[in-house]
């Protein structure tokens, strides 16, 4: 996704490295972290409009997303006030307001109030739970036949899912993300 005809990556680093800062992204390399983060965007397919990623924390991939994917209307859902008040400041750093939005909220009371059931096209989470934790979420906010992304840990195969929610069926796992289709 980089290079001579993608986005400016300067804003969206210096964005990334302030959440860093801020305590909200882990000390951990940040380049290979947006590398990863924009495989993310490169899955989603084309012809998505709305994508919701589950506990958002520093930005990572929604951010990176919004960024490489400007036809994307984006939902970031953090369940800590601080890190949904960072992520605020940084879409407004890097002039998304028009097409992602912030909201500061629990999976659990989007799930028993029913709010934005079969709303969304695609779900993406990095580090947001367990496998049965983050289908749950994901099977409440995706449309039938929805995509969720997540990262996988290094070497897996995606054999983890198998145990989750049977409205999910394991398409493949590539570059650290699996695929999953909602039924």
């Amino acid at each position: 996704m980089n290079g001579s005809n993608g986005p400016d990556q300067g804003p969206l680093t210096e964005a990334l490295r302030i959440a860093q800062r801020l305590g909200v992204i882990s000390a951990t390399n940040l380049d290979h972290e947006i590398t990863h983060c924009e495989r993310f965007a490169a899955m989603v397919p084309r012809g998505t409009v709305t994508l919701l990623d589950l506990g958002s924390g520093g930005g990572l991939p929604a951010l990176v997303i919004a960024v490489h994917r400007p036809e994307l209307k984006l939902t970031l859902v953090e369940r800590r006030e601080k890190r949904a008040d960072i992520l605020r400041r940084q879409v407004a750093r890097l002039e998304l307001s028009t097409r992602a939005r912030v909201v500061c909220a629990d999976t659990d009371t989007h799930q028993a109030t029913g709010e934005w059931a079969g709303h969304f096209d695609v779900v993406t989470a990095r580090s947001f739970g367990t496998p049965e934790q983050t289908a749950r979420a994901a099977g409440h906010y995706l449309k039938p036949g929805g995509l969720l992304l997540v990262s996988e840990p290094p070497g897996s195969t995606g054999a983890r899912w198998d145990s989750t929610r049977p409205e999910f069926t394991l398409g493949s796992v590539n570059g650290g993300i699996a695929v999953l289709r909602r039924t």
